[in-house]
């Protein structure tokens, strides 16, 4: 069968052995999230497989696996995202906009960005 749609947040879609996705989004929270665990055969057409682990046997795996910032996404905070202290390791510190008076350092603006991982 041919599936298609919004999968996102949701490891375990309806599927079966040897599905094919196509036209889907599978967007996962967490880096190395298992999808589709126990699932033979499943083929993968153009789709979002973001944050995906797939059964070894699966065809057409593209992985790519992001660390979310939830200053970049608050929205996700409801879904399970943890919260960010201000300092967090998404924040480009060369970025910052800076104020010195008298001497000592304001941070004015930080700015934050999903990072990539292994």
């Amino acid at each position: 069968m041919i599936r298609k749609g919004n999968f996102s947040f949701n490891p375990n879609p309806e599927c079966e052995n040897g599905d094919t996705f196509d036209n889907f989004n599978m967007t996962q929270l967490f880096p190395h999230t298992p999808v589709c665990s126990g699932k033979t055969g499943l083929i993968l057409g153009n789709g979002n497989q973001l944050n995906c682990d797939f059964p070894g046997d699966t065809q057409g795996t593209r992985p790519l696996h992001k660390s979310f910032c939830s200053h970049e996404h608050p929205e996700w905070i409801e879904r399970g995202l943890p919260e960010c202290p201000e300092d967090c390791e998404h924040e480009l510190v060369d970025e910052r906009d800076v104020v010195t008076v008298d001497g000592v350092e304001y941070i004015l603006q930080r700015y934050y960005q999903d990072k990539v991982v292994p």
